[in-house]
């Protein structure tokens, strides 16, 4: 999810026509449409969309259960922006900040320098305001985590193979940050797409999919999500 202006423009992803090599576009659940709530999450659904092969789905708007509180109130839970699940069992967690950010150094109370990631809002003529957020990158990671064991437990009970066939792992997407701005943590840098190349992400992922089997649970898997949704 992000912060969105009607004002923002900078670093806007432009509109695409389906990508010649693409035959049909991938299965959205819930359905795809042009009216998301985000800009950025439309920007980076509209890329998805136009560049993921069709063998693969994409949950948007999904809200995974704490493993150490299951039993919690849907309304309270994390919520990924989108997770993609592809039949040769990887499944990837795309958390989505809209808005232009900054990578900034924050001072911990133990006196560490942490990165976080803030998002520039103009207050007066004089100057703008910074808004930290947590970085994108670890709440990706957390969100990929819940996942994993959210899975563990469902498929166990359906007598499958569990997650230990399965690539599950994560991104960040920042359509409207410049990739200068990206976080300059290198365990994250690699794993975040900024700006223009935000539209390489379907292509990475197909690439990386395409090197692996079929997973035989791919099924399950896609039961079990749905069942968030």
């Amino acid at each position: 999810m992000g912060y969105h202006s009607p004002k923002q423009t900078a670093g806007a992803v432009p509109a695409m026509a389906l990508d010649k090599k693409q035959a049909m576009p991938p299965t959205f659940i819930p359905p795809y449409n042009d009216n998301y709530k985000f800009r950025g999450e439309a920007d980076v659904f509209r890329h998805l969309h136009q560049t993921l092969p069709d063998e693969a789905t994409v949950f948007t708007n999904v809200r995974i259960p704490d493993p150490e509180n299951p039993h919690q109130n849907p309304i309270y839970r994390r919520e990924a922006d989108a997770i993609i699940a592809f039949p040769q069992g990887v499944i990837v967690v795309v958390e989505i900040k809209g808005g232009v950010l900054k990578s900034v150094k924050i001072k911990m109370q133990d006196g560490k320098e942490e990165e976080w990631m803030a998002a520039s809002r103009q207050v007066d003529e004089e100057g703008e305001e910074l808004y930290r957020l947590e970085h994108p990158s670890r709440q990706a990671d957390t969100l990929r985590d819940d996942l994993r064991d959210f899975l563990r437990a469902s498929m166990d009970k359906a007598g499958g193979e569990g997650v230990d066939k399965l690539k599950i792992w994560s991104i960040t997407a920042m359509p409207h940050t410049h990739h200068d701005d990206r976080p300059k943590n290198k365990r994250y840098a690699q794993y975040v797409f900024c700006g223009e190349r935000c539209d390489e992400i379907g292509e990475r992922l197909s690439t990386i999919s395409e090197s692996r089997k079929k997973n035989q649970n791919f099924l399950e898997v896609i039961k079990s999500i749905n069942n968030l949704c």
